[in-house]
């Protein structure tokens, strides 16, 4: 009984890391965008992020136009990756003008 809870508790856990390791990272996309259209274009991700709401955010992400909207801010811009494009998504969604998230600076 001892050996079948043992075994049952480290495959939770490693699911749970796996599962963590696997969802969109805020973070990440404010990394990707800094890379991509701050250095780019010296563009704010805040600004940039309150120009839509988080509805707005999820229609052009769920229609694959992320790439197209950032051309909107910064024509020079290169295109996200495939791979960062939902990284990104979570960075806008998250600041958007209706997100309630206060950002000093």
């Amino acid at each position: 009984m001892n050996r079948l809870f043992s075994q049952v508790s480290i495959s939770l856990l490693v699911l749970g890391v796996i599962a963590t390791f696997s969802l969109a990272s805020e973070g990440r996309g404010q990394r990707m965008f800094d890379q991509n259209l701050k250095k780019a274009c010296g563009i704010n991700g805040l600004q940039v992020a309150r120009a839509h709401t988080q509805a707005e955010w999820t229609k052009i992400y769920e229609s694959n136009a992320l790439n197209n909207e950032m051309r909107v801010f910064c024509p020079e811009a290169k295109d996200f990756k495939e791979t960062y494009q939902k990284d990104v998504y979570e960075f806008m969604y998250a600041l958007a003008s209706d997100s309630g998230k206060i950002v000093a600076g």
